[in-house]
């Protein structure tokens, strides 16, 4: 079964994670005088250190899962978000396994009762922009948090493409260049998600002020505009949307 994905990320809170970085941020190699050093610690480490715990919302190792939006097949998008409140994305993963799970298991229902026959429930075959990032993230999240999936879930190490995921990214660009969803869509003049001004780059400071209803509608817009740029893909290419 076909299940379009996106997710949103955040950096790491944890004060030990924050120390280390904070340890490993040091002067340029070419400002010696200590007076520039100085004025360098006072006004420039704190943004460094900012920047440098930001990028960590790219980083399964120390970031962490704030929302995950997916449409299987052409059901309608769902979105979870986590709770500001929870510490970690272990629940939020959880809930979104059984979610999925129990989608796949209705399909294998209702196609057994179209048949006649017994239909095991199908494995999700993920569509995402960017899949090696979400579906990377994910897979990774799942081991911080001892997650056995209900379903086979393939790391990065044994992914096959065309078989065990697809990327709108890859589809357009290949695998070695890269476009943004916001450039693709406006190219294929399908509606963007940027366009209301929310992004990968800020969604993390909406979650934590606490609206999450924003993440949520931003979140599943992605799922949609991925969806739309996919049938047009599969049409183009002659397959079955």
């Amino acid at each position: 079964m076909k299940v379009f994905l996106d997710i949103e990320t955040t950096c790491t809170s944890d004060p030990a994670t924050i120390r280390e970085i904070e340890q490993g941020i040091s002067p340029p190699g070419n400002i010696s005088k200590a007076e520039t050093i100085a004025a360098w610690e006072r006004d420039k480490r704190p943004l460094a250190l900012a920047e440098a715990v930001r990028k960590t919302a790219l980083d399964a190792a120390a970031g962490s899962v704030i929302s995950i939006a997916w449409a299987a097949g052409d059901a309608d998008p769902v979105c979870l978000v986590r709770d500001p409140a929870e510490p970690t994305d272990k629940a939020l993963l959880e809930d979104w396994l059984n979610h999925l799970h129990r989608q796949l298991q209705a399909e294998s229902i209702a196609s057994s009762t179209n048949t006649g026959r017994e239909v095991f429930a199908p494995e999700p075959f993920f569509i995402a922009h960017n899949a090696t990032f979400d579906l990377g993230f994910l897979f990774r999240r799942l081991i911080v948090s001892r997650i056995v999936p209900p379903f086979r879930f393939p790391g990065p190490a044994s992914w096959r493409y065309g078989r065990d995921y697809a990327c709108t990214m890859i589809e357009w660009s290949g695998f070695r260049d890269f476009i943004s969803l916001d450039k693709l869509c406006k190219a294929l003049g399908i509606p963007s998600p940027k366009d209301t001004g929310m992004d990968g780059g800020n969604v993390g400071d909406v979650w934590k002020a606490g609206n999450l209803a924003a993440v949520r509608k931003y979140n599943m817009a992605d799922v949609e505009a991925v969806r739309a740029i996919w049938a047009r893909m599969d049409g183009a290419a002659g397959r079955a949307a």
